[in-house]
């Protein structure tokens, strides 16, 4: 198990989970109630995980993501 903290961007609201071995994005987002419009990723300009990712592997324990609503580039 690992312990993360996940940020709502919108309000900076925070969630401490534990997530195990086959956790994916789509897990976390629905654990805290944000499934649906939602995307999650390890920072500020970095490319959220896809819905169906696992993320355990790809975070350390202890590491903090953040939750926010897509956002659309194009003209």
């Amino acid at each position: 198990m690992k312990n993360i903290t996940v940020v709502i961007a919108e309000n900076g609201e925070f969630r401490d989970l534990a997530i195990k071995p086959g956790t994916t994005a789509q897990d976390v987002l629905k654990s805290i109630g944000l499934a649906e419009g939602y995307v999650l990723s390890s920072g500020r300009g970095r490319e959220p995980f896809g819905n169906d990712e696992e993320i355990y592997a790809q975070v350390a324990d202890g590491s903090k993501l953040f939750c926010s609503t897509p956002i659309e580039v194009g003209f």
